[in-house]
């Protein structure tokens, strides 16, 4: 079905994720050193604190996709912000961990009704042959966020205090929440459920969607358990948490370009190459980080990591969503994302138990390791279907 969607409220969906992403890109340096510094958590307590939003956002994706699926993709994009919002709120009063929990049981909802229904979204208003770089196009808003969200929000945890700064990002949680709205209002998405009927969930089960799973699960584990203890290591140190701002927001600008690259790329050369090339630059470059930690090193370890993953992201979202039923959309990103979540959860406790019992330095052996496993996963789905195109037919 060809679409007769605007491209400017495409671009309106697009800054709506920009601006959600900013705000919880913001939070991110500041989580870990707050919850160590200010309210006592261990390294394993501290994963536990990450690992909780993604148990929550697993058991509500289900459920998310659900209505998503009825055509309540706005509503969806709403509740995510509504949610956020409230998050930071409860943040800026948190003074104990279980009030910290709390929060980080919010978010998960927020991010389990906002992530599959932007994807949705975006998979909807895309033309067929441009669905590639209308993913590409929303995970450079992504990237943007990586790159203006923990710089700007470890520079204002360091010249503020952290809960300042977790007040400070609910207005662009504000500002996503009447974007959604006002779009909403203003467009007619097609009504894909109308012949859902003829479309078995089955349909979601092919090869290419299992390989995205996997190797996004796997690529979820090392990122987010980095995400989670680098900046305590940088703290630690007594860097700062600023010095892992820079980092991410290295990482996010060189991977902006690449993700728009990587979007049109995939439409053409197809998701499984860029993919691949993705995610071996990833793990190339967290070889490298096992050598150089430290600034200013490191910091050309970022911008080799972020092009990694700005050609990555859409590669392997394109790979798992080509094949998928426009009736299912909502549901089979629910069970990407849950891949996701898992990866999310795992990650940080799992690199929380080694680093309990190891030191921090553990970490930067364990997640190139990963990675390698994530591209071999994609490594194998490649070949699988070169075989298959190589193939006769009978």
């Amino acid at each position: 079905m060809e679409k007769n969607i605007e491209t400017k409220y495409i671009w309106y969906t697009h800054i709506a994720s920009f601006l959600f992403f900013l705000s919880v890109n913001g939070q991110l340096p500041l989580l870990s050193p707050y919850a160590t510094e200010t309210l006592g958590a261990s390294p394993s307590i501290v994963g536990g604190l990450f690992s909780i939003t993604f148990i929550v956002a697993i058991i509500f994706r289900p459920f998310c996709g659900f209505i998503i699926d009825k055509g309540y993709k706005f509503e969806a994009l709403m509740l995510g912000c509504l949610l956020a919002g409230l998050t930071s709120i409860g943040m800026y009063y948190s003074t104990d961990l279980w009030t910290f929990a709390l929060c980080r049981v919010t978010q998960g909802i927020a991010l389990a009704a906002f992530l599959p229904a932007s994807i949705s979204t975006a998979l909807d208003m895309a033309s067929e042959k441009h669905v590639g770089e209308v993913l590409g196009w929303r995970g450079t808003m992504f990237g943007i966020s990586q790159v203006i969200g923990p710089s700007v929000g470890a520079y204002l945890g360091e010249l503020l205090d952290f809960r300042t700064v977790f007040g400070i990002t609910l207005f662009p949680f504000i500002a996503a929440f009447i974007i959604a709205y006002t779009t909403k209002k203003k467009i007619t998405l097609p009504i894909m459920h109308e012949t859902g009927n003829k479309v078995r969930k089955s349909d979601i089960v092919n090869a290419n969607f299992i390989i995205s799973l996997v190797a996004t699960g796997l690529y979820s584990m090392a990122y987010n358990a980095l995400l989670t203890f680098l900046p305590v290591f940088y703290v630690q140190r007594g860097l700062g948490v600023i010095v892992y701002g820079f980092y991410s927001g290295i990482a996010g600008g060189t991977g902006i370009l690449a993700r728009v690259v990587g979007g049109k790329q995939a439409d053409i050369k197809g998701p499984l190459c860029i993919a691949l090339i993705g995610v071996s630059i990833i793990s190339v470059a967290h070889v490298g980080l096992y050598f150089f930690r430290y600034p200013p090193l490191v910091y050309l370890i970022a911008a080799i990591a972020g092009f990694g993953i700005g050609l990555w992201m859409p590669g392997v979202q394109l790979l798992g969503f080509q094949k998928t039923p426009p009736q299912l959309r909502g549901l089979c990103s629910s069970i990407y994302f849950i891949s996701f979540d898992a990866g999310s959860l795992i990650g940080p406790m799992l690199f929380g138990y080694f680093i309990e019992a190891q030191g921090y330095t553990i970490m930067f052996l364990l997640a190139p390791l990963i990675f390698f496993m994530s591209q071999i996963t994609i490594l194998v789905g490649y070949f699988v279907n070169s075989h298959k195109a190589n193939k006769p037919q009978k």
